[in-house]
């Protein structure tokens, strides 16, 4: 599990590497992914990090949506996580907290990527986009028409 965990990275980091043409590995780092079977053990706890001006920025979408005639859970408080709504734990998850996705693969590609994640709503914050069609239609439909179906609700 371990290993496969670090390939992943690995094979993620790569892909950003020649998405964007920058070059996020050493031959020391890819030695070292190769050989990995062990988690690093962390010193003190992690600090609050700062972003850098070298940091190569991939700018991320999450779109909310409802299928046609499902309730909107995004703002149920959830009691587990301080009464904090639904989708206030997502964002943290993406870009506010210790161990955000933005803060995760900021540190294990050596400070050369910056994820933003932007959240988009319907008029206001924890308001989702509703579908004109049910899941069920949805999951007999190619991809392709669930994002022009998602990309026109967001447009008008």
């Amino acid at each position: 599990m371990k290993r496969s965990l670090i390939g992943l990275t690995f094979m993620f980091l790569s892909l950003c590497s020649t998405l964007t043409g920058v070059n996020f590995f050493s031959k020391e780092d890819v030695v070292y992914a190769q050989t990995y079977d062990e988690p690093q053990a962390f010193a003190e706890t992690i600090k609050t990090i700062e972003y850098g001006q070298s940091a190569t920025t991939i700018n991320n979408v999450l779109v909310y949506v409802n299928f046609s005639g499902e309730e909107n859970n995004l703002s149920d408080k959830k009691t587990i996580y301080d009464n904090k709504e639904s989708y206030k734990i997502v964002e943290d998850i993406y870009n506010n907290s210790e161990y955000s996705v933005k803060n995760y693969f900021y540190l294990t590609s050596n400070k050369k990527i910056e994820i933003n994640t932007l959240f988009l709503y319907n008029e206001s914050e924890g308001i989702p986009f509703t579908l004109d069609y049910t899941r069920d239609y949805y999951n007999s439909q190619s991809i392709a028409d669930f994002q022009t179906d998602i990309l026109n609700k967001i447009s008008t």
